[in-house]
């Protein structure tokens, strides 16, 4: 059976290990979902992470949303070595030979309904041995999920903020 193309975000897996509160500001046009990583911008608020972005803090556990007008906290899961769950967004995840590689996320624009997030792990920015965002651990152990396009993967945080001297983990 295929895997179906359910987008999520960076989804924390296997318990919380830690969440603080960051301060966002009230962007019209920036909206932060709920499993949306997150970086630091120059001002010392939160923003969604661009891909390729260098020292991502964690993930979105509450959204900032159009209608927020003012400096909103948003709790964060960022422990360095908290696993997350996330999709693959093409077929390039096709084998257990892809474990211990890297790669950035996609930053698609989230479901405006419900604010959960919809990016993906970037499987065109796969490396082995190289630097990317997210550090790829295992094929995530659900049902019906298999190598292949849209492919669940447990993964942390390789590019991150907390990490000790602001080192990437591979």
């Amino acid at each position: 059976m295929a895997n179906r193309d359910t987008p999520m975000g960076f989804v924390p897996w296997g318990g919380l290990k830690e969440v603080r509160p960051h301060l966002s500001e009230a962007y019209s046009a920036t909206r932060i979902f709920t499993h949306d990583l997150l970086a630091a911008d120059a001002d010392g608020y939160v923003d969604p992470a661009a891909a390729q972005s260098v020292y991502i803090i964690g993930s979105a556990l509450t959204p900032l949303t159009s209608s927020d007008s003012a400096v909103k906290e948003i709790l964060v899961a960022c422990d360095p070595l908290q696993y997350f769950i996330a999709q693959a967004d093409e077929t390039d995840f096709d084998e257990q030979a892809r474990i211990f590689s890297t790669a950035d996320h996609v930053n698609n624009t989230g479901n405006t309904y419900n604010y959960m997030s919809k990016q993906e792990i970037d499987s065109d920015t796969l490396a082995e041995g190289a630097v990317g965002g997210v550090l790829l651990h295992q094929l995530a152990p659900l049902p019906d999920n298999a190598w292949g396009a849209y492919c669940k993967m447990i993964v942390t945080i390789c590019e991150h903020q907390f990490s000790e001297y602001g080192t990437q983990y591979v």
